[in-house]
C-alpha cells in the first residue's frame, strides 16, 4: 500500500508545486516510521558508502554540468571530427573506462 501511495504521491506531486524529492522524503520517512522497532539496525546495516559515493557522483555532475563543462567537452570532441554517433558512443564509453581506472587507482592507493 505504501508503494501505491509512493507511486501516486510522486504522480500527483507536479500539481501541487512540489517536488519528486520532497514526496520520496516523505514516503521514505513513513517506511522507516512502520519499521520504527529496527530503525536503528536498519540505519547501522544501510551501505553508506555507497550511498555517498552515488551522492558524490550527482554532486560532481551537477556542478560540472553547472559550469558548462559537457557542453564544452561535446564541443571539443565535435571538433576533433567525431560526429558519427557510433564513434561518439564508443569514445565516450574509452574515455569513462579510462577515467574509471584512474580513479580506482587513487581510491585504492588513498
Amino acid at each position: 500500500m505504501l508503494f501505491v501511495a509512493g507511486a501516486a504521491a510522486l504522480a500527483i506531486s507536479p500539481e501541487f508545486a512540489a517536488r519528486p524529492g520532497i514526496a520520496g522524503l516523505i514516503v521514505g520517512l513513513m517506511a522507516l516510521s512502520l519499521g520504527r522497532k529496527n530503525v536503528r539496525a536498519m540505519v547501522l546495516e544501510f551501505d553508506w558508502d555507497s550511498f555517498l559515493f552515488i551522492t558524490g557522483a550527482f554532486v560532481v555532475i551537477f556542478t560540472v554540468n553547472t559550469y558548462g563543462l559537457l557542453s564544452d567537452f561535446a564541443e571539443l570532441v565535435v571538433l576533433l571530427g567525431v560526429n558519427n554517433p557510433s564513434l561518439m558512443l564508443a569514445f565516450v564509453i574509452w574515455i569513462s573506462v579510462a577515467l574509471s581506472s584512474f580513479i580506482e587507482m587513487y581510491h585504492s592507493v588513498y
